[in-house]
């Protein structure tokens, strides 16, 4: 009998070691972590690599358009004089109204037909041409740090018997929503329809502009960084010897240069009694153990002061806050 209730404890044995076994197979080792962190990273590298040919192909037809748009221009232009310079107060529907006359006056036989067009106006970052056939063209420069960066071209033409106002042909990004802006403005005011998009291309050059600048200044210290077509959503990792921070900008307005809505946290790597451990672990696994701090200072910066020049200012803020939580 004992016999037998020893071989029956023996036989279960394995079995109940098995749960621990299982467990012990299962319990994650302290690398995996980083396995888990690195992987994702692949993947985001991966998309980001998909969002650019994307992006590629479908501004193709959009870049075909402009260099189209850009030698009718250029033709305009040096069929004509230099144009005359306005001040912002000259600039209304009026006006607008004064050169599609002129547009269509110039067009009206076959012996005085213009085919070339000509400059008319600069007002602004603006220059108003009368192209052929009626129309009227306005060439968008916006620019950065005080430097031209590419142009942008908008025609504008009307459709008898109303006369209604439409564009007829442009290369201006499709997603700046150039419909959406069309189909508020335009009918309303042709200027102020023209003065939205001048708003938006600005500030879509602004907000690039400043992702390029991050790169080039701060490139070896910023870690994964992202951003939408219209950088109307930027997020970026700053590595610091003490701390890991995240930052993240908004921009709900597109016609915007600075973001609405900011967020910044930080995760310090001195944390207290992580040296107690003996195993410190990488900077993944102690970014992760530590809970994150939000930097309101650091948020307000952001809010007032353009990307590049508000980095070194960022990284400061970024180390008293790890500091004052070690």
């Amino acid at each position: 009998m004992e016999e037998r209730d020893k071989r029956k404890i023996s036989e279960r044995r394995p079995h109940a070691q098995r749960p621990k076994r299982i467990h012990a197979d299962t319990t994650p080792r302290e690398d995996e972590h980083e396995v888990s962190l690195e992987a994702i990273r692949a993947r985001i590298s991966g998309l980001q690599e998909r969002h650019l040919q994307l992006r590629e192909t479908l501004s193709k037809p959009e870049k075909a358009q402009g260099a189209k748009l850009a030698q009718e221009f250029d033709e305009a232009r040096a069929s004509s004089s230099e144009g005359a310079y306005l001040e912002s107060s000259s600039w209304n529907d009026a006006l607008l109204e004064t050169i599609f006359e002129q547009a269509y006056s110039e067009n009206s036989s076959e012996s005085e037909r213009n085919d070339t067009g000509r400059l008319l106006y600069h007002i602004g970052r603006k220059a108003i041409f009368i192209l052929s056939n009626r129309r009227i063209g306005i060439e968008f420069t916006p620019a950065f740090s005080e430097q031209e960066q590419e142009r942008y071209y908008c025609v504008l033409t009307t459709k008898p018997p109303s006369n209604k106002i439409f564009v007829s042909k442009d290369n201006i990004p499709f997603y700046l929503n150039l419909r959406e802006i069309e189909k508020t403005h335009l009918q309303l005011s042709a200027t102020n329809f023209l003065d939205h998009v001048d708003s938006h291309l600005q500030a879509f050059v602004c907000r690039r502009g400043q992702i390029l600048g991050l790169k080039q200044l701060h490139g070896d210290s910023i870690g994964d960084l992202y951003h939408s077509l219209p950088y109307n959503l930027i997020k970026f990792s700053l590595d610091e010897p003490t701390c890991k921070a995240d930052v993240e900008l908004a921009f709900d307005n597109l016609a915007s240069e600075y973001p609405t809505r900011c967020t910044v946290l930080v995760w310090s790597l001195a944390h207290p009694g992580r040296k107690a451990s003996g195993r410190r672990g990488t900077r993944s696994q102690q970014a992760s153990q530590a809970a994150s701090i939000k930097v309101s200072k650091a948020e307000e910066l952001l809010r007032m002061k353009l990307l590049p020049d508000a980095y070194d200012d960022l990284v400061k803020e970024i180390q008293a806050a790890a500091m004052a939580e070690a």
